[in-house]
């Protein structure tokens, strides 16, 4: 599943991504998420946990929400996970969808 994958990914290489912050010029290094305005396609509720676990019940909830949906879920997903990171690695955010390393 794609979802975790850019969390993950980021998770990652966060260690990498502050030593090399510390190193260069203030606000030079940044992690950049390219997303769209989709993440208002998802279910009126937000995350839909369900549809994220392995399983025949996940698969269930994934058809029943449907294509677009989850799609939409999934760039939410995307950005709320960003926001995260921000909280504990960031000296500031934009609006947009990146943040820069302390």
């Amino acid at each position: 599943m794609h979802i975790p994958g850019h969390f993950y990914l980021t998770k990652l290489l966060l260690p990498i991504l502050t030593a090399t912050a510390k190193k260069a010029p203030p606000g030079t290094v940044r992690v950049v998420n390219v997303s769209s305005i989709a993440h208002y396609y998802g279910a009126p509720e937000g995350i839909r946990w369900a549809t994220l676990t392995p399983g025949d019940d996940s698969l269930a909830a994934r058809k029943k929400l449907g294509t677009t949906k989850l799609y939409g879920q999934s760039k939410l997903v995307n950005s709320t996970s960003l926001r995260l990171i921000t909280t504990f690695h960031s000296t500031r955010s934009s609006t947009g969808q990146h943040f820069i390393l302390k």
